[in-house]
């Protein structure tokens, strides 16, 4: 007979805590400004090194710089 730990049942209470204080207006507010901010396919081009790639990066993956605006 195994049940729940103490351990996961404080987290799971804390957890419930957490998402029942936070309001629903924010949640959704939340997901839909990240839906609002559209990927983009444009290329993107270290200055460094001339890697090409359709995301965006801070740090380069071919040359490991940061990148620079």
């Amino acid at each position: 007979m195994s049940g729940k730990s103490v351990r996961s049942i404080a987290d799971n209470r804390k957890a419930r805590f957490r998402i029942n204080s936070q309001s629903a207006k924010d949640f959704f507010e939340g997901r839909a400004n990240a839906e609002r901010s559209a990927a983009t396919r444009e290329e993107v081009i270290c200055k460094t090194c001339g890697f090409k790639a359709r995301f965006k990066f801070f740090r380069c993956p071919g040359c490991d710089s940061e990148k620079q605006y």
